[in-house]
């Protein structure tokens, strides 16, 4: 939702402004009738400040200035029945994003805000650009697949071409994409994402190629789409697999023709973008299904990107838990930090179903209940404990079908473990560890994850 602020002595003009934008379920409204009263209601989360140029006790310029001095990224349109250039000039040099003459068409004075959400929108996409790559200046990791992925990384930024993303949730598919965007030639534009899985199905086509006024109930004036948003730059299509057929076929020919038309609009616009997709599905199994049309699956998948999982590339996991301990240790203002041995261990033997993003939740909650000293108790593991499961035959789902099979694969695990103690409890760990065609180590990590001990050990 936007905030604006509307500035205008006039009661009838504020008003009729008023209702103009409570209209739309997107705009939260504030009003006020002189420049004190407007430095008074103005917030930190305002958005779009409407002022006139003509107030009772100060000039519109005057609080436009001030405005931007407490937040420059307030955007302020000027309304005036004075027309000069000269006063143009000056609110325009004062930081105005525009300038309108009284009177005015509704219409446009919604056009103008709406082309400032716009503005506002990139510029915060933009910085949180900039914060994602001061925070992730490399994916973190040393093995030989994640080596490859950076290869690929900086084989596709040197391209235009589309790129198809597939991992695992969790395992960092966004973090790719925008690296990907950042060492680009776009980089420069705006990065786009779009997460397709999280869009209702009657909502896709509206947030996708935007909308003219009128075309359905509630759409007071003109919006851009994402895809006309990230023109000049890149978008992103998360989980693109959960994207119907009837848009399919609509983002295809975009992909072909370069160019887009909102719904309800007549005209067409022309749109350069870089399209990045990600998925943790198998298309090739949907196109089979006819839940994916395959033309647009080979135009996605020009370059494509596999992100191994965290159970693929053990070997980078030290130093993930590294990173999160010091990145989650500034964060939470954490002086002193300590890891126990089995606490340690425990990490390092766990199998991640949720990937780099479980990893580094694990991470943040534990320093949380610990204060920074983390014990075994701290690890709020998803398969801490599998006591009480069994390992009768079970139907695999497709949907998370893979976690499912994790889950099994552990409770199997235990059980050969337990059973293995217990009808063995004269034998050594490293007898016992042969017996089970593994090692020592392996033995007694595996027994401290699962909490299983021996009654007579012997070492």
């Amino acid at each position: 939702m936007a905030k604006i602020l509307i500035v205008d002595d006039e009661i009838n003009m504020l008003k009729s402004l008023e209702i103009l934008f409570q209209q739309s379920p997107i705009y939260q409204v504030e009003t006020a009738s002189s420049g004190k009263e407007a430095l008074e209601k103005f917030s930190l989360d305002t958005d779009i400040a409407i002022v006139d140029l003509a107030l009772p006790d100060m000039d519109g310029i005057t609080v436009l200035k001030w405005i931007k001095e407490i937040k420059e990224e307030t955007e302020v349109i000027i309304m005036t029945a004075y027309s000069s250039i000269k006063t143009a000039i000056e609110s325009v040099r004062s930081g105005a994003f525009d300038y309108i003459t009284k009177p005015f068409e509704p219409d446009e004075l919604l056009i103008a805000v709406e082309k400032a959400l716009q503005l506002i929108e990139l510029k915060r996409e933009n910085k949180r650009l900039k914060e994602t790559e001061i925070s992730f200046p490399e994916i973190i990791g040393r093995s030989k697949e994640i080596k490859e992925v950076m290869n690929l990384i900086n084989k596709a930024s040197e391209t235009d071409a589309s790129v198809l993303i597939v991992g695992e949730t969790g395992t960092g598919k966004e973090l790719v994409a925008r690296m990907i965007h950042f060492k680009s030639k776009r980089n420069s534009g705006p990065f786009i994402p779009v997460n397709c899985s999280a869009l209702p199905e009657t909502l896709m086509e509206s947030e996708f190629f935007g909308y003219a006024k009128g075309a359905f109930t509630g759409a007071f004036q003109d919006r851009a789409g994402k895809l006309e948003l990230a023109h000049g730059g890149t978008i992103f299509l998360d989980e693109i697999g959960e994207m119907p057929l009837s848009l399919q076929a609509k983002l295809l020919r975009v992909i072909e023709e370069k160019k887009i038309q909102r719904l309800g609009d007549l005209g067409w616009r022309e749109t350069d973008f870089r399209l990045i997709s990600a998925t943790n599905k198998n298309l090739e199994k949907l196109m089979k299904e006819g839940k994916f049309r395959d033309d647009l699956y080979y135009r996605i998948k020009v370059i494509e990107i596999y992100i191994p999982t965290l159970r693929e590339r053990r070997e980078d996991i030290p130093l993930l838990i590294e990173h999160f301990l010091q990145k989650k240790k500034t964060e939470l203002g954490i002086k002193q930090m300590e890891i126990s041995q089995e606490a340690y261990s425990l990490l390092l033997s766990y199998d991640y179903p949720g990937n780099v993003r479980e990893l580094q939740h694990i991470i943040e909650s534990a320093l949380l209940l610990s204060g920074g000293k983390i014990q075994k108790s701290h690890l709020s593991l998803t398969a801490t404990d599998f006591k009480h499961f069994s390992s009768e035959d079970e139907e695999i789902p497709l949907k998370n079908g893979w976690k499912k099979i994790q889950e099994i694969s552990r409770r199997l695990e235990y059980e050969l473990l337990k059973n293995a103690i217990e009808k063995y409890p004269h034998l050594s760990n490293n007898e016992i560890a042969k017996l089970l065609g593994t090692t020592r180590r392996v033995l007694e990590l595996r027994m401290k994850f699962y909490g299983i001990t021996k009654k007579d050990k012997k070492s």
